[in-house]
């Protein structure tokens, strides 16, 4: 269908890439060129596809192989895979999103100048939720001075393997962003060693069974605390800000985007929980 926007999801086999895959398949406005996965999946994921479309989509442990015709790539892969999927990107033109978290400091180095190639938006968190959060989180950043302590709380299912997550450190970046504040990565512990420092961001890092995520960002003073807090109650919310997010770097120039610069893109297919 003409107009449609051409779509590759990078770790079509992990959670969130299975979602991925099903709602591209399902939207009229988007087309499922590519998928990238790992060579002891691909078997399982062609054996998938074939029962949800008879259109033609690549499936390989290739990027290049993958990304071929896409105009933009969903990667929800793992933070080893990031380096070659952007590359690969940047080499064949088209636009990515990037939803890995906890990628290491070489791939982020690397993002400004693939930047310079392509439209490249990196999201810990496709929420529109909690991109909203996290603008309330930098307003109150700016209200409030170092004699209130930043707290973030965050828990997840007990298979994530990052902490904090990709998201409290978002958080945490919006809550020094306006005064100062200085984020830290904490044990997953409540208990710290001596007094708290003034002006640091402490993190509660909290696993268990299948929440999909919630993160709180607590600012004590002196007798009062005001809290701001999201709750993610399926993973198909990640899955409209994904896809949303898609449409609208499909368009842009190249450059270095966040979610929050999608904020205000209207979805009327939002509603599709998948």
């Amino acid at each position: 269908m003409s107009g449609q926007i051409k779509v590759a999801v990078a770790g079509a086999n992990g959670r969130m890439g299975c979602l991925l895959v099903r709602r591209a398949l399902a939207e009229d406005d988007l087309n499922l060129v590519g998928v990238r996965e790992s060579e002891r999946n691909l078997a399982e994921l062609e054996k998938n596809l074939r029962g949800q479309t008879t259109e033609p989509v690549a499936v390989s442990s290739d990027p290049r192989v993958a990304f071929g015709d896409a105009e933009v790539v969903i990667d929800f892969s793992i933070p080893a895979a990031v380096a070659d999927n952007i590359n690969a990107a940047a080499a064949l033109g088209a636009a990515v999103l990037v939803g890995v978290t906890d990628i290491d400091d070489a791939a982020r180095a690397a993002f400004p100048g693939i930047a310079e190639k392509i439209p490249l938006l990196v999201a810990p968190n496709t929420s529109l939720g909690v991109a909203a959060l996290a603008r309330l989180v930098r307003a109150a950043a700016d209200l409030f001075d170092h004699d209130w302590d930043a707290e973030i709380l965050e828990m997840h299912h007990r298979r994530k393997r990052d902490a904090p997550s990709g998201t409290a450190m978002l958080l945490a970046a919006a809550a020094s962003a306006s005064d100062g504040r200085h984020p830290r990565r904490l044990q997953a512990s409540p208990s710290r060693d001596g007094e708290r420092g003034r002006g640091d961001i402490g993190f509660a890092v909290l696993r268990g069974g299948s929440v999909a995520g919630e993160h709180e960002v607590i600012f004590a003073g002196a007798g009062e605390r005001v809290s701001l807090s999201h709750r993610a109650q399926d993973r198909g919310l990640f899955v409209n800000g994904a896809i949303s997010a898609a449409r609208w770097l499909a368009r842009q120039p190249p450059g270095l985007y966040s979610i929050d610069d999608t904020f205000n893109v209207a979805s009327d297919r939002e509603g599709g929980q998948s």
